[in-house]
């Protein structure tokens, strides 16, 4: 079981940067591994041991299809959704408190959605976090 959204998301006053969306659920990563210039991750069960959660989710612009991670991450429009203060609007977390942040770029060069996410290490969460469940 994943969990609600992550707090910020179920609150209609939270005002999340252009675009910038919500997961209906939270979704649960194992550890983030690049291959070949690409980010992988395995989506695992929140109620587990895994390492990353999604705060927030957009879709690439359409220049950046297929782009590699690294491009993916610089991309402006990917920084205004994926970056500290999007997870303390969200979260209500301060992301300077043990948490790390990161960009999962989509999976297939089809697929346009990229996700940000958040962990505190390698497997170091044990259950729904951002949540509080």
């Amino acid at each position: 079981m994943a969990g609600g959204p992550v707090p910020g998301c179920a609150s209609a006053d939270v005002r999340l940067p252009a675009g910038a969306r919500c997961a209906s659920e939270l979704e649960c990563f194992g550890p983030v591994r690049l291959r070949r210039d690409r980010a992988e991750a395995s989506r695992v069960p929140c109620d587990g041991q895994h390492t990353w959660e999604t705060y927030a989710a957009g879709d690439l612009p359409a220049g950046l299809a297929g782009a590699k991670h690294d491009a993916v991450v610089a991309d402006p429009a990917v920084g205004k959704v994926c970056n500290p203060d999007t997870f303390r609007v969200v979260s209500g977390a301060d992301p300077a408190n043990g948490w790390n942040l990161e960009v999962l770029p989509p999976e297939t060069d089809a697929d346009r959605t990229y996700r940000c996410l958040a962990g505190r290490g390698v497997n170091a969460l044990a259950g729904p976090t951002l949540t509080g469940r």
